[in-house]
């Protein structure tokens, strides 16, 4: 088996001050930063960052140095401290593709189900296919409407035909700027049979809306528990995008946990409650589309926790979800607490079972 080869952190600046001590800093206000220092002075520290100016294994770097045992020692800190990261990790994985224009083994091995392929959905779908995603695979059948055609200019890159689907539109524009490993499938995204196969066949769901679909949401939510499959929803409500959570089942909280957390916060309620029966009652994706730079933000949003999820199974949204509130100009982050009995996932959940329930 090839031993783990290591890169330089590429969002760390380092700065080589002597062969016996070197200031590794992440930005100007960046709370990462560390001044590490040789106390033995071997002059092995400026070496051995200057030998990572590619792929490297630990055992090669200390075999190549005069002090094998003090290259080791040093190696060791710089791993702990995040300045060398192995090749294959989320952050340097996708460093590398850029240099290389070789796409990191997980994320060319993974399928991604996009469920709505809108402004919001539209950007996810072209965003992780240019950055190598295995195969995306889009899900919608919504007619383009003559008052869409200008923000499909902005988001997917063609306004396609009034009356044809948008699935169309979007993988003409797809082939158009030389994407093979795009597909689409023009079904409906409420339908429950679609997205069972879609979800099953995917390693991970990206659920993009326009608008606050609650009913088809905890609908995502049942048959991804079912088949234990991750997925991630990101929708507008009015002026909020809200990306996340991106739920693993079994291992974080589910969108049942999410939404019974936001529904007992609210301030108004009762308010709240009608406002969400009414767009119950709405087909999904009934809103308007979103504004091209909205929906990128909300689109470059879910791309961020998406690309280190398929690359080595982290994310920043896994048991979370962020807010962007262009009315008050927040970024809020919610951590979703788990329930010990949530109805929707507690049978994957055995050791938060409530003992009295």
């Amino acid at each position: 088996m090839a031993e783990q080869r290591f890169v330089l952190n590429p969002y760390v600046t380092v700065v080589r001050c002597t062969d016996d001590e070197v200031l590794y800093r992440h930005g100007a206000r960046s709370a990462y930063s560390r001044m590490l220092r040789d106390e033995g002075r071997r002059r092995v520290l400026g070496p051995v960052l200057a030998a990572f100016d590619r792929p490297r294994s630990r055992a090669e770097t200390a075999a190549e140095l005069a002090d094998p045992a003090g290259a080791t020692e040093v190696l060791d800190k710089l791993i702990d401290d995040g300045v060398l990261v192995a090749e294959d990790s989320a952050l340097s994985a996708m460093y590398l593709q850029m240099l290389t224009g070789a796409a990191p083994t997980g994320l060319a091995a993974a399928t991604v189900g996009v469920a709505g392929l809108g402004g919001i959905g539209g950007q996810v779908a072209r965003q992780l296919a240019a950055l190598g995603a295995g195969a995306v695979v889009g899900l919608d059948d919504r007619p383009v409407g003559a008052a869409d055609q200008a923000f499909l200019r902005g988001t997917i890159g063609t306004a396609g035909e009034v009356g044809r689907p948008i699935a169309e539109a979007f993988e003409r524009a797809t082939v158009a700027a030389g994407f093979d490993n795009v597909t689409t499938r023009p079904q409906s995204i409420e339908d429950t049979e679609a997205l069972a196969d879609l979800i099953d066949e995917a390693d991970l769901t990206v659920v993009a809306l326009e608008a606050f679909a609650p009913g088809l949401l905890h609908r995502v939510n049942e048959l991804a528990v079912a088949a234990e499959k991750p997925w991630l929803p990101v929708y507008a409500d009015g002026s909020e995008l809200v990306v996340g959570p991106l739920v693993v089942p079994g291992r974080s909280a589910c969108y049942n946990e999410f939404e019974i957390q936001h529904e007992s916060s609210r301030a108004l309620r009762t308010e709240y409650l009608l406002y969400k029966e009414e767009l119950g009652r709405r087909p999904a994706g009934d809103g308007p589309q979103l504004l091209p730079p909205f929906a990128g933000i909300a689109a470059s949003w879910a791309v961020s926790a998406a690309l280190p999820f398929l690359v080595d199974g982290t994310s920043f949204l896994v048991g979370r979800a962020v807010r962007i509130d262009f009315e008050r100009l927040e970024v809020i982050t919610e951590r979703v607490l788990r329930l010990p009995r949530c109805p929707a996932c507690a049978e994957l959940r055995p050791d938060l079972r409530h003992p009295f329930l």
